[in-house]
């Protein structure tokens, strides 16, 4: 019998444009949700406060970096009503997805959403509810779901395969929170094992992302 699962994420509400000065505001009543129908995986979310806001682009990913719009909701404007937003996603075929919300106002100023991720599959003890945004220029911020307590360790790769840094933290019941600090690593595409107990637990991927000012580096990326 096939399981569903829902996982929850909590939106940035605060737009940003370039140096992050410009901002408009974003309340939300209700974070957003991900549940599989029959004919699809159904977002839903809500706010009870909108300032120039014109409209949500939702993006899908299958490994959590390059996203792709799939649709696009009308924002509230400006409003102090509850309004209740949701998109479905018919007949997606991968076993996990990666959502996210991109927020535009009518100025153009736009933000990203947390990644929501959405499995269709039996559970493991842990698994990773919340991702930051993949692209990171300071830090790179996982949020972990465990029904089990052990030793986790996480060891950073970069694209070739090559061991940077490793940690190991006691993985708690409950929700984990891992932070990795990326600011001295170059720019580039990362890969991240979470390992528990020796075992391989999830591989996860990154882009350390380029800060305002600093030298671009040309970049292949394999396929």
């Amino acid at each position: 019998m096939t399981k569903h699962y829902i996982f929850t994420i909590t939106l940035l509400c605060a737009l940003f444009i370039n140096t992050y000065s410009a901002k408009a505001e974003c309340q939300y009543d209700e974070v957003v949700q991900a549940a599989q129908f029959q004919i699809g995986i159904m977002l839903t979310w809500s706010t009870h406060a909108e300032i120039d806001h014109e409209r949500f682009i939702i993006e899908k990913s299958d490994n959590g970096i390059d996203f792709s719009e799939i649709g696009t909701v009308t924002g509230g404007g400006t409003t102090e009503n509850l309004k209740e937003y949701n998109f479905l996603h018919i007949y997606p075929s991968e076993n996990r997805l990666y959502y996210r919300l991109r927020e535009i106002d009518f100025n153009g100023v736009i933000s990203y959403s947390d990644i929501v991720i959405f499995e269709n599959k039996e559970p493991s003890l842990v698994h990773v509810v919340r991702l930051s945004d993949a692209f990171a220029s300071e830090e790179f911020s996982i949020k972990l779901d465990s029904y089990t307590e052990g030793n986790l360790q996480y060891n950073l790769k970069n694209w070739q395969g090559d061991l940077l840094n490793s940690q190991e933290l006691a993985l708690t019941n409950g929700l984990n929170d891992i932070n990795i600090d990326v600011k001295d690593l170059k720019v580039g595409i990362y890969k991240l094992d979470l390992v528990l107990n020796d075992k391989l637990l999830d591989v996860l991927t990154f882009k350390r992302a380029e800060r305002e000012g600093e030298e671009k580096i040309p970049m292949v990326r394999k396929n």
